[in-house]
């Protein structure tokens, strides 16, 4: 059996669906969260906002590990399509805010 997930070069209601359903199976996973965040954003028009949503949460939360903020970035920055890539800019900018305004209240050590 085949499932048709893209047709034309464009998410079909079917992939929408399973790329959805990827998150309420595994909210967040380490292995393929860079592909499925820059997958989403460039399938932007066809997602959920539910599915929107979870990526979101995904982003957040793989951007807290230092040595994935700055991928994160890198992964937001590319995106092309014209839909997905003013979701990624918003969200580079709420990240990059949240990282500023933590670094600024970090305790600083002893000299």
């Amino acid at each position: 059996m085949q499932i048709d997930v893209m047709e034309h070069g464009r998410l079909t209601p079917t992939g929408a669906r399973l790329f959805a359903e990827s998150y309420d199976l595994i909210p967040y996973d380490d292995d393929v969260a860079a592909w499925r965040i820059r997958f989403g954003l460039e399938n932007w028009a066809q997602l959920s906002p539910g599915a929107r949503q979870a990526m979101w949460r995904e982003v957040q939360a793989w951007s807290t590990v230092d040595r994935r903020a700055t991928a994160m970035q890198e992964i937001l920055m590319s995106i092309s399509n014209p839909d997905g890539r003013f979701a990624a800019g918003l969200w580079l900018h709420v990240l990059k805010t949240k990282t500023s305004h933590n670094s600024a209240h970090r305790p600083q050590g002893r000299e």
